[in-house]
């Protein structure tokens, strides 16, 4: 399936303001917890098209707006939708989202970003206690109760945090990609 990124965002967001979403939610999707993309290849069959929320922002922090969106987006749309996130919304809501987020997500992508916890919080600058080990527990979670779970890490960690980070996702029976870095 071959899908206009553009023509489908616009469509969506179009959508979403005249079905009665106000204008600063349609910003926060736009700016903050976006949708983002529809990719052919972003996923692993059987998704051959996907609406992807990323943002400049981590968006399971609009947990309410990535819900109603959504479960719009899946209802008019057919789409599968993933989230791709760093895995501390349980922290942030101080609660667990997971079994929420199963209800209308499809796939969801995890930034591993580190073979442990000391190089993670240096990358990350978590405002967090514990973030790491959070994380790993959320993408636990998400594994059992979510389709497609994955952990993602850039291919400039050196070869030997690689192969741990392959150690970390292969322990939990999680889907790691390593994604290229390009600037």
């Amino acid at each position: 399936m071959i899908v206009d990124t553009t023509f489908l965002t616009v469509t969506i967001l179009s959508d979403l303001l005249v079905n009665g979403m106000d204008m600063s939610a349609l910003m926060m999707i736009v700016a903050g917890a976006q949708i983002g993309a529809v990719s052919k290849s972003a996923m692993p069959p059987p998704i051959a098209a996907a609406v992807i929320a990323y943002g400049h922002g981590e968006p399971t922090c609009a947990l309410e707006m990535l819900e109603k969106t959504a479960k719009y987006v899946k209802e008019k749309y057919k789409l599968p939708i993933r989230v791709n996130t760093n895995g501390l919304g349980n922290l942030y809501h101080g609660r667990d989202i997971v079994p929420e987020l199963a209800e209308y997500i499809d796939s969801v992508s995890i930034s591993l970003n580190a073979a442990n916890a000391e190089e993670y919080n240096k990358v990350t600058r978590p405002s967090f206690d514990n973030a790491y080990e959070a994380m790993l527990d959320f993408a636990e979670e998400c594994n059992r109760m979510i389709k497609h779970t994955q952990l993602s890490i850039v291919d400039v960690l050196p070869e030997e945090d690689i192969k741990t980070c392959q150690q970390i996702a292969d322990e939990r029976g999680i889907h790691l990609k390593i994604r290229h870095f390009s600037n």
